[in-house]
């Protein structure tokens, strides 16, 4: 089964040396499991061009019947490993930080409580690096802003919106205002998170011609919450990002308002495991029950909508 799995990573990836690269084999054991394939088929199935690897016509012929057998293959090993009792117990989740901090222990802990026996191994970065993650099959499940993922490699699980304020000191005069319109801060010190996190506001605001003044670049929510408490400037923040500080600082909705969606993701050929399945279930219970309660945003949060 290895060198069909090879031949699609080959033909996703253009190239037998990022294919060893993501696979974990040396290029030549990768030529070598092609050829075979060659052999076995009778046909070429690669040609080199300056793009990179491409499918012969013999190739994109097989390419649906091999991935159609790769998922059949996975379905059932999957299905073995139920029926004997011995479903895999791990789970792979790649998430970001400040979904770790506000929401995770919570769902660990109503999951733990019907699973004991499920090991969990978490990988947390930035949305980019838990994108490769995933690419890389590190992970196999995912919580990031969906908004910054290609739907057409990944299936999608909504989990909710993520509202994003501007959170100021208690002594920046923009806390008289009851929404925040976003040409108001143009001209303020803007702390913004590094890693390319914050593109998913900032990208927007320009595409409207509006340009921030980000002078401090942060790689935790905790450091920027910190600075603007102590007057060093204002950011445009996710209510998760200070949903435990919020009493520390003031918060105001914007104008346009701004939100980014959270989801589950992970790739779309992929059988989801017996624990995998669970847990997602388990995620899903717990964020609505969040949301009932309004505990995915900040106590006395001002309305967005400004009534």
């Amino acid at each position: 089964m290895n060198k069909y799995y090879t031949f699609l990573k080959a033909a996703e990836c253009k190239s037998f040396t990022r294919a060893a690269d993501e696979l974990g084999y040396t290029q030549s054991a990768i030529s070598q499991m092609i050829r075979s394939l060659e052999k076995e088929f009778h046909a070429p199935l690669f040609l080199r061009s300056r793009s990179g690897l491409e499918l012969t016509f013999e190739g994109q012929t097989l390419m649906p019947y091999i991935r159609s057998l790769v998922d059949s293959y996975e379905a059932f090993s999957e299905k073995q490993l139920e029926l004997t009792g011995e479903s895999s117990k791990n789970i792979n989740l790649g998430l970001f930080a400040t979904f770790t901090d506000a929401l995770l222990p919570d769902i660990l802990l109503r999951f733990q409580q019907s699973y004991p026996d499920i090991r969990f191994f978490l990988r947390q970065g930035y949305y980019y690096l838990i994108r490769d993650s995933l690419r890389r099959d590190d992970v196999h499940l995912a919580i990031i802003n969906t908004d910054t993922v290609d739907t057409e490699d990944y299936q999608i699980v909504p989990l909710f919106e993520d509202p994003i304020y501007l959170i100021m000191s208690k002594n920046n005069p923009l806390q008289d205002l009851d929404v925040v319109p976003i040409s108001r801060i143009e001209h303020e010190t803007i702390i913004s998170l590094s890693g390319l996190d914050d593109e998913d506001y900032t990208n927007r605001l320009k595409d409207e011609g509006i340009f921030l003044n980000i002078r401090y670049h942060f790689g935790d929510d905790n450091s920027i919450v910190s600075c603007v408490k102590n007057d060093l400037g204002v950011a445009l923040m996710p209510a998760l990002g200070f949903l435990n500080r919020a009493d520390e600082i003031v918060f105001r909705p914007t104008d346009p308002p701004l939100s980014r969606p959270i989801g589950v993701i992970y790739k779309k050929k992929k059988h989801l495991s017996t624990a995998e399945k669970h847990f997602l279930t388990c995620l899903q219970d717990v964020i609505r029950e969040k949301q009932a309660a309004h505990e995915l945003t900040p106590k006395n949060a001002p309305d967005p909508a400004g009534e």
